[in-house]
């Protein structure tokens, strides 16, 4: 156990039937350290009330856990390491995330050339060989340079998972081994993207099959992986370049696409990316394919290398059995999948090149009906209709051609937009016909009964996307936080992310009230938690403190909705704090840890300037970084 010391190496130990955590990294400040050649084994649970202080302890998650290597920060080198017959885990990163210290965000020591985290085992593990659940690790980097670089690891023979991975990435595993384990790679909730090269994935090795004579696997899968991401979030499915996956010979399968309920509940968003993959005694059977659940509706995988479909297929598209999906393809272009379940789930789409699209129309009023219609037109003929649901905006599968859109209310009556976003979620198609986001138009105003000209037709406007944040108090660190049904409290825990998870929802200005009168140029927001049956925040005028102030899921929006942000400097020095005010009477909310969230009296008293407790910090989620508050905030307004 290293605490709080740097420059040292740790090499050659043994260490056998130990209680609690073994090798580690115990605060997180500690770096420069090597961990060479080291085996740790039959880690056991420290006994019940032998309390340490540290996650080991019973009570400190959500079970009773240890494991033989605990890594609070990468900015070390393991190297030869090896972790076998852990009654939990093998290998645990639990990284730091706060202002003081953050490794969550901190890329290893070296992830090139040579990678400072490799040679490394895990195997014969109860509860995994790897995990990153559940703070995670998500170092700066991206798909072609990612901040963590796991190189020639091999995790096999964990009875449950092999890799579990949460909050975490982007970072890549090359030259690695999952063999054998009832999961190889468990991708849940919140990953920015982990990415296998020159790997294999073997099911039931030589080993497994000849010297333990276990045949093939029963159940289990090659990858659990989420398939539901928000559509606009920095959220990335996995990618595999350059992947065998072997062996699958029992009933496990090589993908198992599953919902994640803490994650969106409305469907598809980043692909899952697969090039150069190879499949070497494979059943038909266990490939992949979409259920037939509803949050499955626009599930598609490409097939770059013609070996993910059915036999005799050549490179396609795996899409969910709907019309929907594949409206604007050629008749007979999709063939159902036979081992998709009963009711043939799944289609295969051959010679395809298909493009998840993100269509979210604004209109500068509250629309009241729960679901719109968006009528599309592909190259001047075939016609498709497409429902939002509650959300009001559509996540569509298309190919390429030129697209002219029109808005429909659940009625029938035709309503025009303001303004169209339209988005191409995750990277772009292996295939190079694909269909780009300058393909669409839309009419910008409805023709009347008898027209004296033509609706006008314009191309995609801009729209900026509005900022999604956790909004945290400066001075007591709890975050802004709100139940379905309207609990309205600030909390320690952000958990969950639908309580916390905020849209700063642009809305235009009032043309009377504090921010009309003061003349404020800086833009109006309503602060909403769309994830909580879309409330917002209101702070109601003639009030104080915690009188008049709450959420609201009302359809009308009424003024007291409506807020504004004055930028002020952190009591850390950065950027990123602001005054949440109210746009109607100047309202400024504080929490405070003794008499918890409110907000001061109308107008402009002077301690809102002078007391920490009102002022916020802003998390951007789409960077994880401190929100550019320039970009959204009026200037200081004190006196």
């Amino acid at each position: 156990m290293i605490h709080d010391t740097n420059k040292v190496t740790v090499t050659n130990n043994v260490a056998y039937e130990h209680k609690g955590h073994c090798i580690a990294t115990e605060t997180g400040t500690e770096e420069d350290n090597r961990y060479l050649h080291n085996l740790v084994a039959r880690t056991r649970l420290l006994p019940a009330g032998q309390d340490n202080g540290q996650s080991d302890t019973a009570g400190q998650h959500n079970k009773h856990q240890a494991t033989s290597y605990l890594v609070r920060n990468m900015r070390n080198e393991f190297v030869g390491n090896v972790a076998a017959g852990s009654v939990s885990q093998c290998w645990w990163t639990e990284m730091r995330k706060d202002r003081w210290l953050n490794t969550f965000n901190e890329p290893q020591l070296s992830t090139g050339p040579v990678s400072s985290f490799r040679d490394n085992v895990a195997h014969s593990c109860k509860d995994a060989g790897f995990v990153t659940y559940f703070r995670g690790w998500k170092p700066v980097g991206t798909h072609h340079n990612p901040g963590g670089v796991l190189d020639n690891m091999k995790i096999y023979k964990n009875p449950y998972n092999g890799w579990k991975s949460h909050q975490t990435g982007p970072i890549k595993f090359t030259n690695s081994l999952f063999a054998d384990n009832e999961v190889h790679l468990m991708y849940g909730n919140g990953n920015w993207e982990v990415h296998l090269e020159n790997s294999v994935v073997d099911d039931a090795s030589e080993d497994w099959r000849v010297r333990l004579g276990k045949g093939c696997p029963g159940g289990g899968a090659g990858v659990k992986h989420s398939m539901n991401r928000w559509a606009t979030s920095a959220e990335r499915s996995m990618a595999f370049t350059n992947v065998t996956f072997q062996n699958f010979c029992g009933g496990a399968k090589m993908f198992q696409l599953y919902y994640d309920s803490r994650s969106s509940g409305r469907g598809m968003g980043d692909p899952i990316e697969m090039v150069g993959t190879k499949l070497v005694n494979v059943k038909e059977e266990n490939k992949p394919y979409y259920g037939c659940d509803w949050i499955m509706r626009n599930g598609f995988l490409e097939d770059f290398d013609g070996v993910l479909g059915p036999s005799g297929k050549g490179p396609g598209f795996i899409v969910n059995n709907r019309p929907a999906n594949f409206a604007f393809l050629t008749p007979g272009t999709c063939t159902p999948i036979w081992y998709s379940g009963n009711n043939e789930c799944s289609v295969f789409c051959e010679g395809a090149c298909l493009r998840l699209m993100f269509i979210r129309p604004f209109f500068g009023q509250l629309i009241q009906q729960t679901n719109l219609k968006l009528d599309l037109v592909k190259d001047g003929g075939a016609e498709y209709t497409f429902n939002s649901g509650t959300y009001k905006d559509f996540q569509i599968l298309l190919p390429a051609g030129s697209y002219n859109g029109r808005f429909y209310e659940e009625d029938g009556s035709e309503i025009v937009a303001q303004d169209v976003e339209v988005l191409p979620i995750g990277d772009l198609p292996l295939c190079d016909d694909y269909v780009e986001a300058g393909q669409f138009t839309f009419s910008t105003r409805a023709p009347t009964a008898s027209p004296t000209s033509a609706p006008t037709i314009t191309s995609v406007p801009t729209v900026t996307s509005d900022p999604i944040v956790h909004i945290s108090s400066d001075a007591t660190k709890r975050y802004l936080w709100v139940r379905s049904d309207g609990g309205f409290s600030a909390r320690a825990d952000p958990s969950p992310w639908t309580n916390s998870r905020i849209t700063l929802k642009q809305h235009p200005c009032l043309t009377e009230g504090y921010h009309a009168e003061k003349s404020i140029a800086a833009p109006c927001f309503l602060v909403l938690w769309e994830h909580a049956n879309g409330r917002r925040m209101f702070a109601q005028g003639n009030k104080e403190r915690k009188n008049g102030i709450g959420t609201t899921a009302a359809s009308t929006i009424y003024p007291d909705n409506i807020w504004f942000l004055e930028q002020m400097p952190c009591t850390s020095g950065e950027s990123s704090c602001a005054l949440i005010r109210n746009a109607k009477n100047g309202r400024s909310m504080y929490d405070h840890a003794t008499n918890l969230v409110g907000a001061s009296p109308e107008g402009d008293p002077s301690y809102i300037w002078t007391s920490d407790h009102y002022r916020w910090y802003f998390e951007d989620l789409i960077t994880n970084t401190g929100l550019d508050i320039s970009r959204w905030a009026t200037g200081p307004m004190y006196p």
